[in-house]
């Protein structure tokens, strides 16, 4: 069994009380195994002061720290703001650590490490932050094979501050890559939901060259999109939705996608340009960001997360929230926030706002655009 959980959210611009408050946050909770500090605003760029104001207040337990545009707290979404957010759960045995990566192109290989250590399986529940500076979803090469039955899910942070941790004896460390490990605890439910609307079946990339797709279904790739009823007014309003070779498609209406970013368009060749090569056996198709759809998707997961409590007890839950979402999508802020508290009730709450996100993708995880994860950790029954 697990223990419970505190949150608090702190409006001070001050980082040695922001500290205090969060070191005081801990000492409230006997037993307390771990803890996460989000910060926004100002404080976001102060994570180096932050974590070792952090450390002088000797709290015993682990952290992770991270920085964002927005967060998610007691009080729901703020942006435009200057404060951070704070959670400590007890139960279980916690440890952090980052991630031996100088450089993107050596991510992949460090999460692999990542999730072969000693002592701690790749089952083991993570929460990873990587600084998304430089990174995008061909940043992580193998990630679906290292990922396999692993507990690891998390976000790419959009501001340009590396996150921390801090270990119990007050080290500090920073990386690309920082991550916290729940161990002794039972694996959260991680679910993950997509902020648009699919317009079309996918369809078989026949053609391509390099990022070009040329054909789609022997047809070329705005054809293709144009015989669906779609026009490409202005490719920044389109995503391209990418099902990876080997995925079955049950439903076509709802298939298993990737959503990326189109980059362009090349009307002479009738292409679509993508910031990667896609992998022969891919099939594609196309998405809008579309906040109905947005919001029965994320209405859907929180049903699927209570159906498979089977008689748990919710205790605390992490939502991370891409930047495309929220009130820019909504138009009001509080729409996934809310739906959660209906659905689960006001448990203790922290989140931020991702550049990507890390989480589950069939039987594996993927790196997610323009979508919400989020993970309830429970009690079991």
């Amino acid at each position: 069994m697990g223990g419970p959980a505190l949150e608090l959210q702190i409006r001070s611009a001050a980082v040695s009380e922001v500290a205090r408050r969060a070191a005081g946050l801990a000492a409230r909770l006997p037993g307390a195994s771990g803890g996460l500090l989000f910060a926004t605003g100002r404080l976001a760029l102060q994570l180096s002061e932050l974590s070792a104001a952090l450390a002088v207040e000797s709290t015993g337990i682990p952290w992770l720290l991270g920085s964002s545009t927005g967060l998610i707290g007691e009080d729901g979404e703020v942006e435009d703001s200057t404060l951070s957010v704070a959670l400590v759960w007890s139960g279980g045995t916690c440890s952090v650590g980052v991630l031996d990566a100088v450089s993107p192109s050596h991510l992949g290989r460090a999460v692999a490490e990542e999730l072969e250590l000693p002592g701690c399986p790749a089952q083991v529940p993570r929460l990873l932050l990587l600084r998304s500076a430089g990174l995008g979803p061909s940043s992580l090469p193998g990630l679906s094979e290292v990922g396999r039955g692993s507990g690891l899910f998390g976000a790419g942070t959009p501001m340009p501050v590396l996150p921390r941790v801090l270990h119990p004896d007050g080290k500090i460390q920073e990386g690309i890559g920082a991550v916290i490990r729940f161990q002794g605890m039972a694996r959260p439910l991680v679910g993950l939901s997509h902020a648009c609307r699919v317009l079309a079946p996918p369809g078989m990339i026949t053609r391509a060259r390099g990022p070009l797709v040329l054909e789609i279904d022997g047809l070329p790739a705005l054809d293709y999109l144009e015989s669906a009823g779609h026009r490409v007014p202005d490719p920044q309003l389109l995503l391209v939705a990418l099902t990876p070779p080997g995925l079955e498609i049950v439903d076509p209406k709802q298939p298993p996608v990737l959503l990326r970013m189109l980059h362009g368009i090349d009307p002479n060749r009738r292409a679509l340009v993508l910031a990667d090569p896609p992998p022969p056996g891919t099939r594609i198709t196309f998405a809008q960001r579309d906040s109905r759809a947005a919001r029965s998707d994320f209405e859907l997961l929180l049903r699927d997360q209570k159906r498979r409590l089977c008689g748990g007890r919710p205790r605390f839950g992490i939502f991370i929230d891409c930047v495309g979402r929220g009130k820019s999508l909504y138009g009001s802020a509080n729409v996934d926030y809310r739906a959660i508290v209906q659905h689960h009730g006001k448990l203790p709450l922290i989140g931020l706002k991702s550049a990507f996100e890390l989480g589950p993708f069939g039987d594996s995880i993927a790196v997610h655009t323009f979508s919400a994860l989020f993970a309830l950790f429970t009690d079991p029954s």
